[in-house]
């Protein structure tokens, strides 16, 4: 292991304690005991409830395209640490580009629907007895989301 990844480990380590209580729950990944299994469960789980509940369910599927290139550092530095410059990214290959990532998207706006995430995927789902209600709440919350980023 080169001497820059041993460096990323150790501050990994001793970061990911207090970072990652920040990071909201519906954020599953690059996580200690979270994965992609648990969203999908998560999410078949809701659709099932809704299902039973006579409740219509629709999601939304949202890949963030070059998702850690487009971090903006400014953005990031200012929910670290205020007062700092940088440029667009962060560093690809590093063990703290996920946990980099986590915490620029953990202000992700409120949204009726719920929100399953994993890394830089996102799903929206929101049920109700009625498909244009369902349909008109995942086309509000998108616009929320899409406000955001």
């Amino acid at each position: 292991m080169c001497p820059l990844k041993i460096l990323e480990t150790l501050i990994y380590d001793h970061v990911d304690a207090i970072i990652n209580p920040l990071v909201p729950r519906e954020q599953a990944g690059f996580r200690h005991g979270r994965s992609t299994v648990d969203q999908v469960t998560l999410l078949t789980h809701d659709i099932e409830d809704s299902f039973s509940a006579k409740k219509k369910a629709r999601a939304v599927f949202v890949d963030f395209t070059a998702a850690y290139e487009a971090v903006w550092h400014h953005g990031l530095i200012c929910k670290l640490l205020p007062d700092r410059h940088m440029v667009n990214g962060v560093p690809q290959r590093s063990i703290l580009a996920p946990l980099l990532f986590d915490i620029y998207i953990s202000d992700l706006p409120t949204t009726v629907s719920k929100k399953y995430a994993y890394a830089d995927d996102l799903a929206i789902m929101h049920a109700h007895g009625d498909w244009q209600a369902v349909e008109g709440m995942l086309i509000k919350d998108m616009a929320t989301v899409g406000e955001y980023l």
